[in-house]
């Protein structure tokens, strides 16, 4: 599993790092860890002495060296293989090009907010990231003060980690499942996968579409691809549940499970077809990732093997 975790020392940034230690992923597990000077955001008037502008960025690059070499302690104690990387330039584009050049499977990175109504809103780096990575995203976000969601994760065991994967059966929630199974998260884990059927919410249209044999149909098959996801990988997880519900709206669905369930993460794949377009989002994710009260991985791929020791 190889991850690139941008960090910019923020609260949001020991958030991720706490729920990067948190999970439990299989060997071998190895981590860059980059922060991004913005050269853009440097004083324009910083004295007239020759070098005075490389010995600021000289002195930027140490501090930040300094901070990551703190991350890498944290994260070397806990078996991670780990290098640290200093770029320049705008946070959001080194990010996303590093991740293509180092062959990542996920990028992490601390959403922003300042409490209230705007610890729900991404910053400008992290949706960016969010939304052109090459890879997987795991958004880490602090789990919202709720007294019965986070009751419930207080009261959890310190090992246990709960997780709601949204399934729909395409091709992407397949390789959501085994990014959850195969990188061994689900080791630690207490999983509920759900599956979310459409309804039309327009005047009784919802009691004659649920009565039709192609919605039947629909149920039916959901029903039995449950079973399936249950008799693959029941045994790999502490606890595996499955849910099937039907609802109007998908994400306002999503996010009021995440919060029944307690959730620590929520995993849904991205949207796409093709080369490029697999690589966006739909509304679906772009909408969880930044509604959730908990952390957000959204799964743009299967993961790659490399074979590594």
């Amino acid at each position: 599993m190889r991850i690139l975790f941008a960090t910019d020392g923020s609260a949001h940034s020991r958030e991720a790092l706490e729920l990067l230690v948190r999970l439990t992923f299989a060997e071998p597990k190895h981590a860059a860890i980059v922060t991004v000077v913005d050269t853009a955001e440097l004083p324009g008037d910083i004295g007239s002495a020759p070098g005075a502008l490389a010995n600021l960025k000289r002195a930027i690059a140490d501090e930040a060296r300094r901070r990551l070499r703190e991350v890498t302690d944290r994260l070397e104690s806990s078996d991670w293989r780990v290098k640290i990387l200093v770029r320049e330039g705008n946070a959001a584009e080194q990010i996303i090009d590093l991740a293509g050049e180092l062959g990542a499977d996920l990028v992490l990175v601390g959403s922003r907010g300042l409490g209230g109504l705007s610890r729900y809103l991404l910053g400008s780096v992290s949706y960016r990231v969010l939304k052109h990575a090459p890879c997987s995203v795991l958004l880490a976000r602090p789990p919202q003060e709720d007294p019965d969601s986070a009751g419930r994760r207080a009261t959890a065991k310190d090992s246990e980690t709960r997780v709601v994967l949204g399934h729909d059966g395409s091709p992407l929630a397949e390789a959501a499942l085994d990014l959850v199974f195969s990188s061994g998260l689900a080791r630690t884990c207490r999983i509920r996968v759900v599956r979310i059927l459409p309804v039309v919410p327009h005047y009784r249209m919802d009691i004659v579409q649920t009565m039709g044999e192609l919605w039947v149909r629909d149920r039916s098959k959901a029903k039995e691809e449950l079973e399936s996801i249950k008799a693959r990988y029941g045994m790999q997880a502490v606890e595996l549940s499955t849910e099937l519900r039907e609802a109007s709206d998908i994400s306002d669905e999503m996010l009021r499970i995440t919060q029944e369930f307690g959730a620590h993460l929520l995993v849904v794949g991205s949207k796409g077809h093709g080369a490029v377009s697999r690589f966006l989002l739909g509304s679906v994710s772009s909408k969880l990732a930044h509604h959730a009260d908990c952390s957000v991985l959204v799964v743009k791929g299967a993961l790659k093997d490399r074979g590594e020791s």
